[in-house]
């Protein structure tokens, strides 16, 4: 809020490389850690925590930084990019247009998730195949898989329903959360080599298992997240799981 010392509201110097790149749009990614921000600001106007004045200004920044996101080449290009960063800028604009009341970009972002995202990413059998063919597939499946349960809880309401939703061919989130289950629960069953780097650190308490047990009421989802670590102390892990405060986003549950 205070124009001398905040940050501007873009990206545009997120992953630069001196003497080649003065930033990227793949950099946007690093930035999905403001949704646990965002929602906590809406857990505070819901309960009339936090003044007027700065919601204003809270809510005019995150206006400012959606519309760079959906005007700029970096944001343009993020939007289409085939893995998870295509599903995490949907995931992360649709959270900010949810909060800025911007009706038309949360509804794109809906028709984004149900007829691009999840047809062109998930397998009929619940696999990600673009996160399998990278180094890292396992953490890279289970960070996508976060990315596609975090977006259906921020892009359901009453008169839309995205945790339900399947596509023509049977692809749903359901089916996602299905397929990692039993290699969260017994990582010795995963099929491919390990990760190159990072094995060891994975899987932590995947915020999709914890949103996914309320959702579909599976105690054995619950018991995945609660038995796995939640007090994170790698970089790398604590960069890939987004959402590290659930109660702020199963309170929109009740």
């Amino acid at each position: 809020m205070n124009d001398q010392t905040k940050m501007a509201p873009h990206l545009l110097y997120a992953q630069a490389i001196k003497g080649r790149h003065t930033g990227r749009g793949i950099g946007i990614i690093d930035a999905i850690h403001f949704i646990d921000v965002v929602q906590s600001v809406r857990q505070l106007e819901k309960h009339d925590k936090i003044s007027s004045q700065e919601l204003t200004e809270i809510k005019k920044w995150f206006a400012s930084f959606l519309k760079w996101l959906t005007t700029h080449k970096y944001g343009l290009d993020e939007k289409v990019h085939p893995n998870n960063h295509g599903n995490w800028w949907n995931t992360q604009v649709a959270l900010y247009a949810k909060f800025t009341n911007n009706d038309s970009i949360l509804d794109f972002c809906r028709d984004n998730f149900k007829n691009k995202i999840l047809p062109s990413q998930l397998s009929t059998t619940g696999s990600f195949p673009l996160e399998l063919a990278r180094t890292k597939p396992y953490s890279y499946s289970l960070f996508n898989l976060d990315g596609i349960v975090i977006g259906a809880q921020i892009m359901s309401d009453e008169d839309h329903d995205l945790w339900s939703f399947t596509t023509a061919d049977g692809k749903s989130v359901a089916k996602a959360l299905e397929y990692m289950a039993p290699f969260v629960a017994d990582k010795s069953k995963w099929f491919l080599k390990p990760d190159v780097m990072y094995w060891e650190d994975f899987p932590v308490a995947q915020p999709a298992y914890i949103l996914g047990a309320f959702r579909f009421k599976r105690t054995d989802y619950y018991d995945l997240w609660k038995q796995r670590k939640h007090f994170l102390e790698v970089e790398e892990v604590k960069r890939n799981v987004p959402l590290k405060f659930p109660l702020l986003w199963l309170a929109e549950n009740k």
